[in-house]
C-alpha cells in the first residue's frame, strides 16, 4: 500500500499524540481511510529513526545549536532524569529526558496553577554518554543556566564538567525525601529498655 507524504505526516501528527489503536480509530473517522495502528506504528517509527539519524550524525560533527548573543545570555532552565522501563528486546533501560525552557515560558493558568508555554525535550533510551552529547547540542552555546535535577551521580558529574558556572538545584521531591531520611536518623529517639 502507497501512502501519500500527506497522509505519512498525518499519521505522525497523530500518532505522537495518542497510543498507535486510538490513533487509528481518529485518523480513520476523520479522513475515511482505512489504516490499521500497526502501519501507524512503522511510519511513526521509520521518521523517528531518520529524525534520530540526523540528530546524530549533527552532534557527530560537533555542531551545536546556534543563539543570537541576547538569547545565549538569557536564563535557561535545564531539568534532566532518568526512569527505568522494561523494553522488549533488552530487558530493563535506562530512559532519560531533559527539559529546557525559560522562565518567560511559564504563565499563570489561575491563582494556584502555572503552565509551561513552550520547551525544548531531549530524551534517549540507553547509555547516558549519548544522551549528553544531545543535550549538549541545545546548551553549548548558552551562558546562564539554572540545572533541575534529583541526585544522580552522573547528571552532576556531566554538570560539575561542562557548565561549572551553572546555578545547580537538587530538585524539591528529592531534597525533601533526602531531608526527611536525615531527620528519621538525627531526631530518632533512644529504644526504651523495658
Amino acid at each position: 500500500m502507497n501512502i501519500s507524504s500527506l497522509t505519512q505526516e498525518t499519521m505522525c501528527y497523530i500518532g505522537q499524540h495518542l497510543v498507535f489503536r486510538d490513533a487509528e480509530e481518529v485518523l480513520n473517522n476523520l479522513t475515511g481511510a482505512n489504516i490499521n495502528s500497526k502501519q501507524i506504528e512503522r511510519v511513526c517509527h521509520q521518521y523517528g529513526q531518520w529524525i534520530e539519524e540526523e540528530d546524530n550524525r549533527i552532534i557527530s560533527k560537533a555542531i551545536y545549536k546556534e543563539y543570537d548573543p541576547q538569547k545565549a545570555n538569557e536564563l535557561h532552565y535545564v531539568s534532566v532524569d532518568g526512569a527505568m522501563y522494561l523494553t522488549r528486546e533488552e530487558s530493563w533501560k535506562e530512559s532519560k529526558l531533559g527539559r529546557t525552557y525559560q522562565l518567560k515560558d511559564i504563565v499563570e493558568v489561575s491563582p494556584k496553577r502555572t503552565e509551561l508555554t513552550k520547551s525544548t525535550y531531549v530524551t534517549h533510551l540507553g547509555d547516558y554518554k549519548e544522551f549528553i552529547s544531545k543535550m549538549d547540542y541545545h546548551l553549548e552555546n548558552l551562558n546562564n543556566i539554572v540545572f533541575i535535577a534529583d541526585g544522580a551521580r552522573w547528571i552532576w558529574k556531566w554538570i560539575k564538567q561542562h557548565y561549572p558556572d551553572s546555578l545547580q538545584i537538587l530538585d524539591y521531591y528529592h531534597s525533601k525525601e533526602h531531608l526527611c531520611e536525615f531527620a528519621k536518623l538525627y531526631y530518632q529517639r533512644p529504644k526504651q529498655k523495658v
